[in-house]
C-alpha cells in the first residue's frame, strides 16, 4: 500500500476577487480600489489596505486579465504572429529576434502571446483569432513578415487593421497592409561585404542566394549588382546560384563552381547556413579556405565552432531588431496621438571579419 494516504484531489482554481474580499472582511469594491490604487469616494484606512494586500499576497491573487482588459482597455499583452509554413519557428534567425521581442516586452511589463498563422488558416474557427485580438485581449501585434508571399497572413492582418489594431512588421510589410516596418538595411550589408572582398583584390565573386523567390535575396542581389557596377565591374550573370533548400543543393552548387574553367576567387552567400555548408564541402574536396577560395556569409547567428576557418560574415543585430519592434509598437499603444502608425525603421548590420577570407595577392 502506498504511504500516501490523502486521496483528496485538490482542485486547481485561481483565487478570485471574492476570495480576497471574504478573507479581508471587506467588499469586492474595496478590494478593487486598494489593488488598483484608485481614488476612493470613501476613506479606506491604512490597516484595511494592508489587510487586503496581505490576503491578496497570501492567496496569490492575480486580477483576471481579460476582465481588466475590458475595463481598462489595456491588457499589457502583445501579440506575435508568424507562419510555420516557412519554418520560421525552427529558424535560429527568428528565434533570436523573438528573444529580443520577449526581453524588451518584459522590461516594459508586457507579456507576449504567440500565434501561428499556418495553424490559424487551417482552422475552421479562424475568425475566433480575429475576434480574440480585436476584443482587446492584446494591445498590439508584431508580425514577423515571411520572406515569401503569404496570402493567409495578409488576409488576417488586413482584417485586424480594419478594426484599428496597432501593427509593427519585422523584416518586411505585408502586401496592401499599412504599418510601421522594422527592417534590416540589406543594401548596406551587401555593400560592406562586397567592398571588403574588393579591398582584398577579389573581382570574380560568386553569389549564392537563399532562394530565387526570397524577397531578402532579391534585395541583396540588387544591391550586389549596384556595388559591382559602382566599382566598374560587370554583374556576373554566370556566377549566380539560387539555393532552394533541396537535398544536395549545396553540393551541386559547389561542384558547378569548381567545374568552371576560371574559378571565382570568392563566394558570397546571402545566408550563413549555406556559407557554412559550402566551407565544409570545399574542405572535404581538399579546397583550402581561404587560401584557394574566400567565403563570406550573411547573418552571424551560429557559434564560431561551426566552421574552420571561422566565417567572416555580415552580422544582423537580431535582438536589436526585436527590441525596436516592441518600442515602436508600444509608442503606438501608449502614445497613439503623437506617433505615426507608418514608419520605416531601418537597422544597420555590420561586417565581422574573421578567418575565411584572404587577399588575392597572397593566394596567386
Amino acid at each position: 500500500m502506498s504511504s500516501f494516504q490523502n486521496n483528496t484531489k485538490k482542485e486547481w482554481r485561481p483565487a478570485t476577487i471574492s476570495d480576497v474580499a471574504k478573507g479581508a472582511g471587506v467588499s469586492k469594491a474595496t478590494v478593487s480600489l486598494v489593488l488598483n490604487n484608485s481614488p476612493s469616494p470613501i476613506k479606506i484606512s491604512e490597516a484595511t489596505r494592508n489587510k487586503v494586500m496581505d490576503v491578496a499576497k497570501k492567496l496569490d491573487y492575480s486580477p483576471n486579465r481579460l476582465a481588466r482588459a475590458f475595463s481598462t482597455k489595456k491588457s499589457n499583452v502583445l501579440g506575435l504572429i508568424a507562419s510555420s509554413t516557412f519554418h520560421i519557428f525552427e529558424s535560429a534567425y527568428s528565434a533570436r529576434v523573438m528573444a529580443g521581442i520577449v526581453r524588451a516586452a518584459h522590461e516594459r511589463n508586457y507579456n507576449i502571446m504567440i500565434f501561428d498563422d499556418d495553424v490559424i488558416s487551417k482552422n475552421p474557427s479562424s475568425q475566433y483569432f480575429v475576434h480574440l485580438i480585436a476584443s482587446r485581449y492584446i494591445d498590439g501585434l508584431i508580425v514577423l513578415g515571411p520572406d515569401r508571399h503569404n496570402p493567409s497572413m495578409t488576409k488576417h492582418a488586413s482584417e485586424l487593421q480594419k478594426k484599428g489594431m496597432p501593427f509593427v512588421f519585422v523584416w518586411r510589410r505585408l502586401s496592401h497592409v499599412e504599418g510601421t516596418t522594422i527592417s534590416l538595411n540589406n543594401a548596406l550589408g551587401v555593400r560592406k561585404a562586397v567592398e571588403y572582398l574588393l579591398s582584398l583584390g577579389h573581382k570574380k565573386i560568386a553569389v549564392v542566394t537563399h532562394g530565387e523567390k526570397s524577397k531578402s535575396s532579391g534585395e541583396r542581389l540588387k544591391a550586389f549588382k549596384k556595388v559591382m557596377q559602382k566599382n566598374g565591374l560587370a554583374f556576373p550573370e554566370g556566377l549566380i546560384w539560387h539555393n532552394e533548400f533541396h537535398p544536395n543543393d549545396d553540393h551541386k552548387i559547389v561542384d558547378e563552381i569548381l567545374s568552371l574553367k576560371t574559378r571565382p576567387s570568392a563566394i558570397f552567400s546571402f545566408y550563413d547556413p549555406i556559407a557554412i555548408n559550402i566551407i565544409n564541402i570545399l574542405r572535404s574536396k581538399n579546397i583550402s579556405i581561404p587560401d584557394d577560395i574566400s567565403v563570406v556569409g550573411f547573418g552571424d547567428v551560429y557559434p564560431h565552432s561551426y566552421t574552420h576557418p571561422i566565417l567572416t560574415t555580415i552580422r544582423e543585430p537580431f535582438e536589436e531588431i526585436g527590441q525596436a519592434a516592441v518600442s515602436a509598437l508600444l509608442d503606438q499603444v501608449e502614445h497613439a496621438d503623437d506617433v505615426s502608425p507608418e514608419q520605416e525603421i531601418t537597422i544597420n548590420p555590420e561586417l565581422i571579419v574573421r578567418d575565411s577570407c584572404s587577399s588575392v595577392k597572397q593566394r596567386f
